[in-house]
């Protein structure tokens, strides 16, 4: 599973590299279909299941993008896990200013036309930021402390089968004579 799905269009090959190899030497995974993709395979079904293993899903949105069908599909099977990336000059059409509009942007118009290096620290930390708050959200909670050394009996026609004990989130099945 990639931390980042980068949504882009194909017009914009160049950036989108460019971007994948800057996130990738932040530490950060990242699956794009020029790089991800086989021929022969069932190209939609494998970027649905891409998008939803990942973490967040990065749009980059320029001049090109924003006319693109397949963009505009990603976004929407993105929603919760969205971060748009602005690439100026872009105008935002009212069906991308729908599913991204609501959300902060991330503007890269300064590093991608003159390399400015603070705009792209603030996508990289944006992508950071969005990663750890979605392992955050993702992660299993541990049990209530009262709840750490519990024991279940199962029982079948008032004969114990098996005991199950929880023991900081882990489950152990005992089978036998145990109580």
């Amino acid at each position: 599973m990639a931390d980042v799905f980068l949504s882009y269009a194909s017009g914009d090959l160049a950036l989108a590299e460019a971007v994948e190899g800057g996130l990738a030497q932040a530490g950060i995974s990242v699956w794009r279909d020029k790089s991800r993709l086989q021929g022969g395979e069932p190209y939609a079904q494998i970027i649905q299941a891409a998008i939803d293993e990942a973490n967040c899903v990065v749009a980059l949105l320029t001049a090109t993008s924003v006319q693109s069908n397949w963009v505009r599909t990603e976004m929407e099977a993105a929603r919760s896990k969205l971060l748009p990336v602005l690439v100026p000059p872009v105008t935002l059409p009212i069906d991308f200013k729908a599913l991204a509009g609501h959300l902060h942007q991330v503007d890269l118009g300064p590093w991608a036309t003159a390399g400015a290096h603070d705009a792209w620290e603030q996508f990289i930390q944006s992508t950071a930021g969005f990663l750890q708050r979605a392992v955050k959200a993702n992660q299993v909670p541990e049990p209530p402390a009262h709840l750490a050394h519990a024991s279940v009996a199962i029982a079948n026609s008032g004969e114990v089968k098996g005991v199950v004990g929880i023991v900081k989130g882990n489950v152990t099945l005992n089978f036998g004579d145990e109580n």
